[in-house]
């Protein structure tokens, strides 16, 4: 009896023994290219022109393009971009990123890549595309510090920051919107930054920046 008591025992942990613990598989991230891409200038603070084309298959491309003149120091220029991201609803885990994987940087700020300044507004802040005045005015639309950075020539992908992901915007998926800017200069220089903002969609590489959600 005492026997096949042992056997059993044995046969039960032999079996328990050559079940594979189950692995569970990391989920790939979501990433979410910017559906709307604005230069805002100081020039025209009221108007602002879209900067992304919708090309074959759906490949979205443009140039990110920031710029300060201040030459004029009474009236210096400044153009800057509005990035806007579209988020599905309850989604979990927001983070922008850049990279520059094609190569696409060019700058004229000295011996480097000039500092990106970033701002992030409150979720859903915008509908459409906002002017100059609407981003850079406080008491349109409050906006807060979110990061800066040096985006090098050739840059692998980097994680700026994260962000909570927003809620429902009227029954829709919600929107991330940021303004990047360059950083404050020595008055009497002529700053600029342009990298190619790009989709990843049929085989082209994403490039410029982006978000990944629900990692």
């Amino acid at each position: 009896m005492h026997c096949s008591i042992f056997l059993l025992v044995a046969a039960l942990s032999s079996l328990g023994a050559a079940i594979p613990t189950p692995v569970v598989v990391p989920k790939a991230c979501s990433t979410a290219f910017p559906i709307l891409m604005n230069t805002v200038t100081s020039s025209q603070p009221e108007r602002s022109s879209q900067g992304l084309s919708t090309f074959e298959y759906g490949v979205k491309e443009g140039t990110f393009y920031l710029r300060q003149d201040s030459f004029n120091v009474s009236d210096p220029f400044y153009s800057i971009q509005y990035l806007d991201f579209e988020i599905p609803t309850g989604s979990y885990g927001c983070q922008l990123h850049v990279t520059d994987a094609n190569g696409s940087v060019s700058y004229k700020a000295g011996s480097s890549s000039p500092a990106i300044k970033i701002k992030s507004f409150i979720p859903n802040a915008f509908y459409g595309s906002p002017s100059y005045n609407d981003v850079v005015k406080g008491d349109r639309i409050s906006s807060s510090y979110y990061g800066e950075l040096q985006v090098s020539t050739g840059m692998g992908a980097r994680v700026i920051n994260s962000a909570t992901c927003p809620a429902s915007s009227n029954g829709q998926a919600g929107h991330l919107q940021f303004l990047f800017e360059l950083r404050d200069h020595e008055e009497g220089t002529d700053s600029w930054f342009t990298m190619t903002e790009r989709s990843a969609t049929h085989g082209t590489t994403l490039n410029g920046f982006y978000m990944t959600y629900d990692c």
